[in-house]
């Protein structure tokens, strides 16, 4: 490694806010407030899939990666709904298949959203003008992808993605349903609440489906009372 690549990952760190004290954010657990949340008026949901879930929810995976990123300026707060699926599971000493997902089950702050880049050799991480390879982002930073180079590739293929950093995370006692969540009133008379329009909304903004990739929401005093 040259002189000039030690300093670029050691520049790349610095935009990793969570890795200031040398360590990863870790889960917060029922009620716990994050600091700064009531500055937050927009925030956003992700799907994601149980598999990937359970990594976030371990601290093995601090980065999400979507093909897009919404219009909003770090730092924005936002939830994880939890697509339906299939996770193994122990009852009476047997593995066995039991189904999961279909609610809100944890919240987060995304507090950088780095650009994913790839050349003939590796993704690129890209923030603030620094670049550093997938491998060092991981290795030096703690950037934590959990996705092989293989799945990166087929899911971005060879167009620019975002790798989304999760921070202060908090998973629910209680996991939330989509209904207690509703678009931005703005969003859905304009028609660009997502990148697939508005198609999920019923009367008054409240989520019927859940989203594709990501969408806005605001929470009902219902939900920020849960």
């Amino acid at each position: 490694m040259t002189l000039t690549e030690m300093f670029t990952i050691c520049d790349l760190c610095v935009y990793a806010p969570c890795l200031w004290q040398g360590s990863v954010s870790h889960p917060r657990r029922g009620g716990e407030s994050i600091g700064g949340d009531e500055e937050m008026s927009k925030a956003v949901m992700l799907s994601v899939r149980p598999k990937w879930c359970e990594k976030i929810a371990r601290g093995e995976k601090t980065i999400e990666v979507r093909k897009t990123r919404p219009k909003l300026e770090t730092p924005f707060k936002c939830y994880i709904y939890r697509t339906k699926g299939t996770v193994s599971h122990i009852i009476n000493g047997k593995w066995v298949q039991m189904e999961v997902g279909g609610t809100v089950i944890a919240e987060f702050i995304c507090d950088r959203i780095y650009k994913i880049d790839k050349d003939s050799t590796d993704f690129l991480f890209k923030v603030g003008g620094l670049s550093v390879y997938k491998q060092a982002a991981e290795e030096k930073c703690g950037l934590c992808v959990a996705m092989t180079d293989d799945e990166l590739h087929g899911y971005l293929g060879h167009c620019q993605g975002y790798g989304w950093h999760i921070s202060g995370l908090k998973i629910y006692d209680t996991p939330k349903e989509l209904s207690e969540f509703s678009r931005p009133f703005e969003n859905c008379i304009d028609k660009v609440c997502d990148e697939f329009g508005c198609a999920s909304c019923e009367h008054g903004g409240h989520i019927k489906r859940p989203p594709q990739s990501w969408c806005y929401v605001e929470k009902t005093r219902r939900a920020d009372n849960g």
